[in-house]
């Protein structure tokens, strides 16, 4: 934790967020500090109190660097509008430090897992850190046949962003026979199994693992997730809703956010499946 206060420590910063948040003046210089469970930015030498963007770290997903910059992908909240459901956007905050900085990949590291709530655990370990081996699968006819070009918009370029925590590979599924396979063949080579379909996907690759003789051994220690490409979508969609209920209390605003699903993933959140 001290590496991040250090690496904000009275540095100054150029800012820019995409999409914008910001309407002061582009040639202002900024700060940024750590306060509680967020990253607050001012411009230097502002006297309100209002913060010029205010980064929460429960809605931080990666975090890289390069350049003298450090990239902040976030997929926050977005509220009912007129014209819009609510669920979740993905924005990213680039800060330039003006000072040249030789912490600023272990700054990035660090800020990340403290967001994700496992820098302790990650600092105290004595093995390096390992990357999730997930194979992906993807049923081309799911949505009206919409799941694959859903998961190249809005997946696919997330998981690029945390690859040094995620590698994946990914595959089509032919039919359920296929999927039951898929899993029978793969169970013990992967960490995590990720399903952009409808609900049905994950059911055939759940039993084609259960019909190994050690199925439930295997089902008690890998993880799965599911990104909402699907027509019903009632799984993906429930599990979404457990950690979204508490700014947003209609679920059907949910159905379908893949950027919701996918913080679930990214963050590595958890829930038991019957």
């Amino acid at each position: 934790m001290d590496l991040i206060h250090d690496f904000f420590k009275n540095a100054v910063f150029s800012y820019r967020s995409n999409p914008s948040v910001y309407r002061g003046g582009h040639n202002d210089r900024f700060l940024a500090a750590v306060e509680s469970d967020r990253l607050i930015i001012r411009s230097e030498g502002s006297t309100s109190t209002v913060a010029t963007d205010v980064l929460a770290f429960e809605d931080i997903v990666a975090v890289n660097h390069g350049d003298l910059t450090m990239q902040i992908t976030l997929l926050e909240p977005r509220r009912k509008g007129c014209r819009s459901k609510a669920g979740r956007r993905r924005r990213d905050v680039y800060l330039r430090r003006e000072q040249a900085s030789n912490t600023l990949d272990l700054a990035s590291t660090a800020l990340l897992h403290y967001a994700l709530g496992d820098l302790d655990e990650m600092v105290n370990s004595a093995e390096c850190p390992t990357r999730t081996r997930v194979l992906l699968l993807i049923n081309p006819v799911s949505g009206r046949g919409k799941a694959e070009e859903l998961y190249y918009k809005y997946a696919a370029p997330l998981f690029k962003l945390a690859c040094d925590r995620f590698v994946v590979e990914t595959t089509k599924t032919v039919s359920t026979q296929h999927i039951r396979h898929l899993g029978m063949d793969n169970a013990d080579k992967y960490d995590a199994f990720i399903t952009c379909g409808g609900d049905g996907v994950l059911h055939e690759l759940l039993q084609g693992i259960l019909h190994l003789p050690d199925g439930r051994y295997l089902l008690k220690h890998l993880k799965f997730g599911m990104l909402p490409g699907g027509s019903g979508n009632g799984l993906s969609t429930s599990a979404v809703y457990a950690s979204e209920k508490d700014f947003c209390g209609n679920v059907e605003e949910f159905v379908g956010d893949f950027n919701a699903a996918m913080r679930l993933i990214l963050r590595g959140k958890t829930t038991p499946l019957d």
